[in-house]
């Protein structure tokens, strides 16, 4: 998914998008939960730098 197309998902620009990507900008508890929503994860996992996965 391209920065637009997650932009017009959401109703922000993708400067915006990018603003989030580089630490710019950080989003609010509202846009966490709907972001999570939409990619189907718990808001950790958009919190967190990295994901310590156990092993299979």
């Amino acid at each position: 998914m391209s920065q637009r197309d997650l932009a017009k998902e959401f109703g922000f620009t993708h400067v915006y998008v990018h603003y989030l990507e580089t630490g710019k900008s950080a989003p609010n508890a509202k846009l966490i939960l709907k972001m999570a929503r939409f990619f189907n994860v718990t808001p950790d996992i958009l919190l967190l730098d990295e994901v310590d996965l156990p092993p299979e």
